[in-house]
Protein backbone atom coordinates (compact mmCIF):
# COMPACT_ATOMS: atom_id res chain seq x y z
CA UNK A 1 0.00 0.00 0.00
CA UNK A 2 1.33 3.31 -1.38
CA UNK A 3 1.61 6.28 1.16
CA UNK A 4 -1.39 8.29 -0.57
CA UNK A 5 -3.28 5.38 -0.11
CA UNK A 6 -2.78 5.38 3.64
CA UNK A 7 -3.72 8.90 4.00
CA UNK A 8 -7.08 8.04 2.13
CA UNK A 9 -7.48 5.79 4.86
CA UNK A 10 -6.43 7.97 7.58
CA UNK A 11 -8.96 10.67 6.39
CA UNK A 12 -11.53 7.73 6.51
CA UNK A 13 -10.71 7.22 9.74
CA UNK A 14 -10.81 10.14 11.15
CA UNK A 15 -13.93 11.48 9.24
CA UNK A 16 -15.90 8.77 10.47
CA UNK A 17 -14.98 8.84 13.80
CA UNK A 18 -16.26 12.82 14.39
CA UNK A 19 -19.48 11.43 12.29
CA UNK A 20 -20.01 8.93 14.31
CA UNK A 21 -19.57 11.70 17.87
CA UNK A 22 -22.23 13.53 15.87
CA UNK A 23 -24.68 10.72 15.39
CA UNK A 24 -24.53 10.21 19.02
CA UNK A 25 -25.28 13.82 20.01
CA UNK A 26 -27.57 13.95 17.85
CA UNK A 27 -29.72 10.68 19.34
CA UNK A 28 -29.68 12.92 22.40
CA UNK A 29 -31.01 15.92 20.82
CA UNK A 30 -34.59 15.24 21.22
CA UNK A 31 -35.99 18.19 19.79
CA UNK A 32 -34.16 16.97 16.36
CA UNK A 33 -35.53 13.87 16.67
CA UNK A 34 -39.27 14.71 17.59
CA UNK A 35 -39.40 16.75 14.59
CA UNK A 36 -37.31 14.03 12.61
CA UNK A 37 -39.58 11.76 13.82
CA UNK A 38 -42.80 13.38 13.07
CA UNK A 39 -41.29 14.01 9.35
CA UNK A 40 -41.36 9.86 8.64
CA UNK A 41 -45.04 9.86 9.93
CA UNK A 42 -45.41 12.46 6.69
CA UNK A 43 -43.03 11.48 4.41
CA UNK A 44 -42.63 7.90 4.24
CA UNK A 45 -45.86 7.16 3.54
CA UNK A 46 -46.12 9.86 1.18
CA UNK A 47 -47.68 8.94 -2.23
CA UNK A 48 -45.07 7.79 -4.71
CA UNK A 49 -43.64 5.30 -7.13
CA UNK A 50 -40.17 3.23 -6.61
CA UNK A 51 -38.04 5.86 -8.15
CA UNK A 52 -36.83 9.35 -7.96
CA UNK A 53 -35.11 11.80 -10.58
CA UNK A 54 -32.87 13.53 -8.65
CA UNK A 55 -31.68 16.34 -11.44
CA UNK A 56 -28.03 18.34 -10.19
CA UNK A 57 -26.68 21.45 -11.78
CA UNK A 58 -24.23 20.69 -14.29
CA UNK A 59 -23.97 22.32 -17.51
CA UNK A 60 -24.33 18.13 -19.32
CA UNK A 61 -28.04 19.07 -18.54
CA UNK A 62 -27.91 21.35 -21.79
CA UNK A 63 -27.31 18.39 -23.73
CA UNK A 64 -30.82 15.90 -22.65
CA UNK A 65 -34.27 16.51 -22.59
CA UNK A 66 -35.38 16.64 -19.26
CA UNK A 67 -39.16 16.88 -20.78
CA UNK A 68 -39.06 13.13 -20.86
CA UNK A 69 -39.35 13.41 -17.29
CA UNK A 70 -42.52 15.06 -17.17
CA UNK A 71 -44.68 13.44 -14.66
CA UNK A 72 -42.14 11.66 -12.44
CA UNK A 73 -41.27 12.53 -8.88
CA UNK A 74 -38.30 14.77 -9.61
CA UNK A 75 -36.04 16.59 -7.09
CA UNK A 76 -34.45 19.57 -8.01
CA UNK A 77 -31.61 21.66 -6.23
CA UNK A 78 -30.21 25.44 -5.23
CA UNK A 79 -30.64 27.75 -8.47
CA UNK A 80 -32.08 24.76 -10.54
CA UNK A 81 -35.40 26.65 -10.58
CA UNK A 82 -33.53 28.63 -13.49
CA UNK A 83 -34.18 25.62 -15.81
CA UNK A 84 -36.74 26.75 -18.43
CA UNK A 85 -38.60 23.73 -17.80
CA UNK A 86 -38.70 23.59 -14.33
CA UNK A 87 -42.81 24.81 -14.48
CA UNK A 88 -44.00 22.50 -16.48
CA UNK A 89 -41.83 19.75 -14.86
CA UNK A 90 -43.65 20.24 -11.74
CA UNK A 91 -41.04 18.66 -9.09
CA UNK A 92 -42.14 17.38 -6.11
CA UNK A 93 -38.87 18.02 -4.49
CA UNK A 94 -36.53 21.45 -3.86
CA UNK A 95 -33.06 20.92 -1.38
CA UNK A 96 -31.94 23.74 0.01
CA UNK A 97 -29.10 22.89 2.31
CA UNK A 98 -25.95 25.34 1.61
CA UNK A 99 -25.69 27.97 4.08
CA UNK A 100 -25.58 30.69 2.02
CA UNK A 101 -29.32 30.48 1.95
CA UNK A 102 -29.30 30.68 5.97
CA UNK A 103 -26.50 33.50 5.59
CA UNK A 104 -28.36 36.03 3.13
CA UNK A 105 -25.41 35.40 0.27
CA UNK A 106 -28.75 33.73 -1.28
CA UNK A 107 -31.87 35.34 -1.28
CA UNK A 108 -34.94 34.53 0.54
CA UNK A 109 -37.34 35.11 -2.57
CA UNK A 110 -36.24 32.33 -4.18
CA UNK A 111 -38.53 30.56 -2.12
CA UNK A 112 -41.07 32.74 -3.78
CA UNK A 113 -40.10 32.46 -7.46
CA UNK A 114 -40.47 28.78 -6.96
CA UNK A 115 -43.33 28.55 -5.24
CA UNK A 116 -45.19 30.78 -7.79
CA UNK A 117 -44.06 27.83 -10.44
CA UNK A 118 -44.65 24.92 -8.16
CA UNK A 119 -47.14 25.55 -5.10
CA UNK A 120 -47.19 21.87 -4.25
CA UNK A 121 -43.90 21.53 -3.76
CA UNK A 122 -41.99 20.27 -0.87
CA UNK A 123 -38.76 21.86 0.41
CA UNK A 124 -35.86 19.44 2.13
CA UNK A 125 -33.52 21.86 4.32
CA UNK A 126 -31.36 20.79 6.94
CA UNK A 127 -33.31 20.57 10.92
CA UNK A 128 -30.91 22.89 11.85
CA UNK A 129 -32.95 25.41 10.34
CA UNK A 130 -36.24 24.33 11.68
CA UNK A 131 -36.17 27.63 13.73
CA UNK A 132 -34.79 29.90 11.48
CA UNK A 133 -36.69 33.68 11.35
CA UNK A 134 -36.64 33.77 7.82
CA UNK A 135 -38.73 30.73 7.08
CA UNK A 136 -41.23 31.49 9.96
CA UNK A 137 -43.54 33.13 7.10
CA UNK A 138 -43.67 29.96 5.14
CA UNK A 139 -44.65 27.66 7.65
CA UNK A 140 -47.50 29.65 8.72
CA UNK A 141 -48.52 30.12 5.10
CA UNK A 142 -48.21 26.47 5.03
CA UNK A 143 -45.55 25.89 2.79
CA UNK A 144 -44.46 22.12 3.07
CA UNK A 145 -41.26 21.07 4.55
CA UNK A 146 -38.48 17.38 4.97
CA UNK A 147 -36.65 18.79 7.65
CA UNK A 148 -33.60 16.49 7.20
CA UNK A 149 -30.95 15.68 9.80
CA UNK A 150 -27.54 14.62 9.05
CA UNK A 151 -25.36 12.53 11.58
CA UNK A 152 -22.47 13.15 8.31
CA UNK A 153 -21.71 16.63 8.33
CA UNK A 154 -17.97 15.46 7.65
CA UNK A 155 -19.09 13.64 4.22
CA UNK A 156 -18.02 15.87 1.33
CA UNK A 157 -21.30 14.97 -0.90
CA UNK A 158 -22.64 18.09 -0.37
CA UNK A 159 -26.18 18.73 -1.76
CA UNK A 160 -26.30 15.60 -3.88
CA UNK A 161 -25.88 13.78 -0.80
CA UNK A 162 -28.49 14.89 1.11
CA UNK A 163 -31.04 14.41 -1.89
CA UNK A 164 -29.47 10.48 -1.98
CA UNK A 165 -30.51 10.61 1.98
CA UNK A 166 -33.78 11.88 1.34
CA UNK A 167 -34.58 9.92 -1.55
CA UNK A 168 -33.52 7.17 0.40
CA UNK A 169 -35.88 8.52 3.97
CA UNK A 170 -39.32 8.57 1.68
CA UNK A 171 -38.21 4.66 0.79
CA UNK A 172 -37.92 5.38 -2.97
CA UNK A 173 -35.86 2.24 -4.11
CA UNK A 174 -33.92 3.51 -7.14
CA UNK A 175 -32.75 6.71 -7.55
CA UNK A 176 -31.64 8.02 -10.60
CA UNK A 177 -29.55 11.22 -11.14
CA UNK A 178 -28.33 13.59 -14.04
CA UNK A 179 -26.95 16.60 -14.10
CA UNK A 180 -24.23 15.15 -11.96
CA UNK A 181 -20.92 15.95 -13.85
CA UNK A 182 -18.20 16.47 -11.03
CA UNK A 183 -16.30 18.72 -12.77
CA UNK A 184 -17.56 22.41 -11.66
CA UNK A 185 -14.33 22.58 -9.70
CA UNK A 186 -12.01 22.69 -12.64
CA UNK A 187 -14.29 24.64 -14.70
CA UNK A 188 -14.17 27.50 -12.17
CA UNK A 189 -10.17 27.32 -11.99
CA UNK A 190 -10.57 28.05 -15.24
CA UNK A 191 -12.93 30.99 -15.44
CA UNK A 192 -15.34 28.42 -17.38
CA UNK A 193 -19.21 28.27 -17.07
CA UNK A 194 -19.45 25.37 -14.20
CA UNK A 195 -23.60 24.84 -14.28
CA UNK A 196 -26.11 24.71 -16.89
CA UNK A 197 -27.17 28.35 -16.22
CA UNK A 198 -23.53 29.92 -16.21
CA UNK A 199 -21.45 30.30 -12.92
CA UNK A 200 -21.75 31.06 -9.40
CA UNK A 201 -21.35 35.03 -9.06
CA UNK A 202 -20.17 34.59 -5.49
CA UNK A 203 -17.37 32.22 -6.53
CA UNK A 204 -15.68 35.63 -8.05
CA UNK A 205 -14.23 36.38 -5.25
CA UNK A 206 -12.32 33.14 -4.05
CA UNK A 207 -8.44 33.28 -3.32
CA UNK A 208 -6.09 30.98 -4.07
CA UNK A 209 -6.51 29.86 -0.49
CA UNK A 210 -10.68 29.10 -0.96
CA UNK A 211 -9.10 26.77 -3.48
CA UNK A 212 -6.46 24.49 -1.26
CA UNK A 213 -9.91 23.88 0.71
CA UNK A 214 -11.63 23.20 -2.19
CA UNK A 215 -9.61 20.86 -4.15
CA UNK A 216 -9.36 19.05 -0.84
CA UNK A 217 -12.79 18.38 -0.42
CA UNK A 218 -13.38 17.23 -4.22
CA UNK A 219 -11.08 14.59 -3.41
CA UNK A 220 -13.10 13.88 -0.24
CA UNK A 221 -16.04 14.03 -2.99
CA UNK A 222 -15.38 11.29 -5.16
CA UNK A 223 -13.76 9.04 -2.14
CA UNK A 224 -17.57 9.76 -0.39
CA UNK A 225 -19.51 8.60 -3.85
CA UNK A 226 -17.31 5.63 -3.68
CA UNK A 227 -18.46 4.82 -0.56
CA UNK A 228 -21.87 5.78 -0.75
CA UNK A 229 -22.26 3.28 -4.04
CA UNK A 230 -21.13 0.68 -2.21
CA UNK A 231 -23.72 1.10 0.92
CA UNK A 232 -26.65 1.92 -1.54
CA UNK A 233 -25.76 -1.90 -2.66
CA UNK A 234 -26.30 -3.24 0.76
CA UNK A 235 -29.60 -1.46 1.15
CA UNK A 236 -31.10 -2.57 -1.49
CA UNK A 237 -31.50 1.35 -3.08
CA UNK A 238 -30.21 1.46 -7.09
CA UNK A 239 -28.49 4.88 -7.72
CA UNK A 240 -28.28 4.64 -11.50
CA UNK A 241 -26.06 7.89 -13.64
CA UNK A 242 -27.96 9.26 -16.23
CA UNK A 243 -25.83 12.43 -16.33
CA UNK A 244 -24.17 12.56 -20.09
CA UNK A 245 -20.64 12.43 -19.17
CA UNK A 246 -19.16 13.77 -16.45
CA UNK A 247 -16.51 11.58 -13.90
CA UNK A 248 -18.72 9.36 -11.95
CA UNK A 249 -18.19 5.72 -12.91
CA UNK A 250 -18.72 4.03 -9.28
CA UNK A 251 -22.52 4.30 -10.50
CA UNK A 252 -23.92 2.01 -13.07
CA UNK A 253 -24.94 4.11 -16.35
CA UNK A 254 -28.37 4.47 -18.49
CA UNK A 255 -29.71 7.38 -20.72
CA UNK A 256 -32.57 9.16 -19.47
CA UNK A 257 -34.06 7.63 -22.60
CA UNK A 258 -33.31 4.45 -21.62
CA UNK A 259 -34.83 4.93 -17.65
CA UNK A 260 -37.90 6.34 -18.67
CA UNK A 261 -38.43 3.52 -21.16
CA UNK A 262 -37.57 0.75 -18.48
CA UNK A 263 -39.95 2.28 -16.04
CA UNK A 264 -43.33 2.16 -18.63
Amino acid sequence: MGFWDLMIQKDDFIIQGINGLVAVKNRFSFGKQRIVKSMKKTYQNIDKGDEVYVVLNGPSLKKQNLSLLKGKDLMFVNRGFKHELYKELQPKFHVFVDPKLKSGVWPITWLDEILEMTPEVIFIMPVNWFHLEKLKPYKKRGVKFLWMLSNTPLNCIGVSGYCFKAAMFCGYKQIYFTGFDANGLAYELINHQSHFYGANEENNTKTSKNYVLDLLMHSRHLRDLQRLAESSKKKGVEIINLTEGGLLDMFPRKTIEESVKASK
